[in-house]
């Protein structure tokens, strides 16, 4: 007896939840055959009323039911006084189309009414507000699909607007320092460029709801509190724009039932982080003898290059690969800050940082002497911060050469930075297809060339892991830019492949060439045309 009790306060106890969730019974009598019913607790229903299109959100209701098919033509009549009756509403409240709008309890309702001769169903929205569960903090603990997703995307940067979402857990995210993407808004395509993030998020949790709108609904709310601008809304897509801390974000935000997405860019332009140019180098060498090599960055108080300093020794390397005939002398120079003693010191040994840095990128030490100054040459007054500034320095001299071209190999074209080689292999007597592409040539066409084909794979390393924060449109945009140092001229480039020609490479042999990007890796090949 008490276990039989305990079961009917139990049935109560469920029918009570069930009555408070949805307190009508909408069920024909003469139904045969119903389909399990289906609640949402945030959702959208669009419906034609009143010769206008409503879009109305909240609880949502559905259910379908089968009932024996009927040729009385007032089949439609009997349902809808039915709900009528049910609903405890004016006849009125609902149309000759089943759409309905209409108060019960001071709460607004609408209905999506769909009968006909054996079936009817139902879509009843209860307007609600959404529950805002969307968060901004970049030190949030992201939860993770799998503990090797975490392994693989913790330590990745995060921007403030990847949303916290209790719940939700990252499925895939990529971080590149730079990309390009395009975007199609208003059918219109645009170009978005700077540091990109692409994060895929996954329901973790039991719960069958779908938060569509409830999460989209609820990242557009919080980003009203930046300096923010939809620029298109697809309710459950958005474009917008956020000024933060100096940057513009562009953002488009994808939700869905039980996941979402969200790309970022944050807008910058390009930086190259292979050598521009040695011509600036090369000219004023030819025409003044000298010249300040920008780029070159020391520890405070200490000979030691900063790791940024390697453009300007890649920028020097390949100037002196380029003419194997030049010969220079580094010079170092400090302000009149401190002991002369200690500055001649100084300036001597940093010189000598840079000549080891230069010669460890396979220059003959011969070829460069150093020698340092201390505060005996000033080129600027010691007596303002921004004089003594220009009087910290590096010289590169002329001692003799620069009129002797070297042939143009593979390995002219220099490394990304912290690139390390997987593969490196020669093949005579092998093939190339080299595309054609606009702008850089005037038809889109394939052509092959026969001749001995190199190749070298190279991986981007950062921590002892391929750095994938690299893009393809990076990778590739840091060669277009230095090919130039070759004598190389671009034909064709996509986002992934970048295609060029050498007219002489110095031997009276022609060269083509293509550089393949990936994520943190490419391939240089180089075929010298029999």
């Amino acid at each position: 007896m008490v276990i039989y009790k305990i079961c009917f306060v139990f049935l109560l106890f469920c029918l009570s939840l069930f009555s408070a969730t949805f307190p009508f019974d909408l069920k024909y009598p003469t139904v045969t055959k119903e389909e399990k019913l289906i609640y949402q607790k945030y959702d959208k229903l669009k419906i034609y009323y009143n010769k206008q299109n409503k879009i109305s959100y909240g609880e949502t209701w559905y259910q379908k039911f089968k009932y024996k098919k009927t040729n009385d033509k007032k089949y439609f009549d009997e349902i809808k006084d039915f709900f009528v009756k049910q609903l405890g509403i004016n006849s009125t409240d609902i149309n000759e189309k089943g759409k309905g709008h209409f108060f019960i309890n001071n709460q607004e309702y609408w209905l999506d009414l769909n009968v006909n001769v054996s079936t009817y169903s139902f879509t009843l929205l209860k307007v609600a507000s959404f529950e805002n569960i969307v968060s901004f903090d970049e030190n949030s603990e992201y939860k993770y699909l799998k503990k090797s997703y975490k392994d693989k995307y913790a330590l990745l940067p995060k921007s403030i607007f990847i949303p916290f979402v209790e719940d939700f857990a990252i499925q895939s995210f990529k971080h590149n320092k730079y990309n390009e993407k395009k975007f199609i808004i208003a059918k219109k395509a645009i170009i978005k460029k700077g540091e990109y993030w692409k994060v895929n998020f996954k329901k973790i949790s039991d719960d069958k709801t779908s938060y569509r709108y409830i999460i989209a609904h609820s990242y557009k709310e919080k980003i009203k509190d930046y300096p923010s601008k939809i620029i298109e809304d697809d309710d459950d897509k958005i474009f917008c724009e956020i000024d933060y801390d100096g940057a513009k974000y562009f953002i488009v935000f994808n939700s869905y039932e039980h996941s979402f997405n969200i790309e970022i860019i944050k807008e910058k332009e390009f930086e190259q982080s292979l050598v521009l140019s040695s011509d600036k180098i090369k000219s004023q060498l030819d025409e003044k003898g000298k010249i300040v090599l920008d780029g070159i960055y020391f520890d405070f108080d200490k000979s030691t290059l900063k790791k940024e300093s390697h453009k300007a020794i890649l920028l020097v390397t390949s100037l002196m690969q380029r003419y194997p005939d030049l010969k220079i002398d580094i010079q170092g120079h400090t302000d009149n800050k401190g002991d002369n003693k200690y500055n001649l010191e100084l300036s001597t040994q940093r010189a000598l940082s840079v000549k080891q840095a230069i010669s460890e990128q396979g220059i003959d030490e011969k070829r460069i002497v150093s020698h340092g100054f201390g505060e005996l040459k000033p080129i600027d007054t010691n007596d303002t911060e921004d004089g003594r500034a220009n009087n910290r320095r590096v010289e590169i001299h002329k001692v003799s050469g620069s009129n002797k071209k070297a042939i143009i190999d593979i390995d002219f074209i220099k490394p990304i930075p912290n690139s390390k080689i997987t593969f490196e292999k020669d093949y005579p007597n092998d093939d190339i297809n080299i595309k054609y592409i606009k702008p850089y040539s005037k038809n889109n066409e394939t052509k092959e060339y026969k001749g001995l084909h190199k190749l070298i794979s190279y991986q981007i390393v950062s921590d002892g892991k391929i750095d994938k924060s690299f893009s393809r449109v990076e990778i590739i945009n840091n060669y277009e830019t230095i090919l130039s140092l070759y004598n190389a001229k671009i034909v064709g480039k996509n986002s992934n492949d970048l295609y060029f020609e050498i007219e002489d490479r110095g031997d009276g042999k022609k060269v083509y060439g293509k550089i393949e990007a990936y994520s943190g890796s490419y391939n240089i090949r180089f075929l010298i045309e029999d």
